[in-house]
């Protein structure tokens, strides 16, 4: 069997055949006792979450590493606590390039469209902290998605979640 580089674990049909390749973390993740135990399933996910950030570079402290698995599973998190863990995201990156930088930025934008839809009440100062961040530009929305998003603020639309 050959080896091949940054993958621990491998599979092959035949020598000439590559087949399937997975990093051994995220095998670890996948394989436990209790697969239906949410929690098991969760710990596991973070466990790989934070493989995932140390091998970018990234250290957060528990506080923001918390909301770095809150924000991993769609909870609901602070705006201002997201775009600074994103930008901090974003500099290890840069150090590190680990992940393409643009893989990064539309994933980054596409979870601080999530934040800034997911907050409790649409408002005109959610409305300024979309306009000011810099994570604004990686965006990927489409003009009636915008247009929703500005009128719920206008409106001070409660959010029902």
């Amino acid at each position: 069997m050959r080896k091949y580089p940054k993958v621990d674990i491998v599979t092959y049909l035949d020598a000439d055949i590559y087949f399937f390749a997975s990093p051994e973390f995220l095998i670890k993740y996948r394989i436990h006792e209790s697969q239906t135990a949410k929690q098991t399933q969760l710990n596991s996910a973070n466990e790989v979450r934070k493989i995932m950030l140390q091998n970018i570079g990234c250290t957060l402290e528990n506080k923001d590493l918390n909301i770095f698995f809150d924000l991993a599973i769609n909870k609901k998190v602070n705006i201002n606590d997201a775009e600074r863990i994103f930008k901090y995201l974003k500099r290890s990156n840069a150090k590190s390039k680990v992940i393409e930088r643009k893989s990064l930025d539309k994933l980054l934008g596409c979870k601080f469209w999530q934040v800034l839809n997911n907050q409790p009440q649409y408002t005109l100062s959610i409305y300024f902290q979309y306009c000011q961040s810099p994570l604004r530009k990686y965006i990927n929305c489409t003009f009636l998605g915008y247009l929703k998003f500005l009128t719920k603020c206008l409106l001070r639309y409660s959010n029902g979640k």
